[in-house]
């Protein structure tokens, strides 16, 4: 049976290289290349069921400890963040005059709304945000 077929010039030439390479007509290469995808399924029904299990299976034998030891450095990290801020809330708040109890209390929660607004964000820079943070709070609490 013949069939017409329209391809694209560079295709073409691709066809015509290959099978001058091959020693074969591009009409016997395309042909070629038809039953070899027919013959290619992939994974159907309960084959690609298999597949997906087993990729699975073998990306969590790879990923889980890598996943449990970044769990475990983000805890650590934030059982020492809130040491750090609750030492120094308290160490500061011991030595503050009582009657500037208020503008203290008011600064460590101003601190405090600055780094969960920096933990939302998402490509700054900490360094920005600290910038910006201690310029605030100068602005607002020291040039009384």
């Amino acid at each position: 049976m013949k069939i017409d077929l329209r391809i694209e010039n560079e295709i073409n030439k691709k066809l015509l290289d290959k099978a001058k390479s091959l020693n074969i007509s591009r009409s016997d290469l395309i042909r070629k290349y038809i039953e070899k995808g027919l013959e290619q399924e992939g994974y159907t029904g309960e084959q690609e069921e298999i597949f997906i299990r087993n990729l699975k299976t073998a990306l969590n034998e790879v990923l889980k400890p890598h996943v449990e030891r970044i769990c475990a450095i983000s805890a650590k990290s934030g059982i020492a963040s809130a040491s750090a801020y609750f030492l120094s809330a308290t160490t500061f708040n011991a030595f503050v005059h009582p009657s500037m109890k208020s503008e203290f209390t008011d600064a460590i929660n101003d601190a405090k709304k600055m780094g969960i607004a920096f933990m939302r964000t998402k490509d700054v820079s900490i360094d920005d945000i600290m910038d910006d943070g201690v310029s605030r709070l100068k602005n607002k609490y020291l040039s009384k």
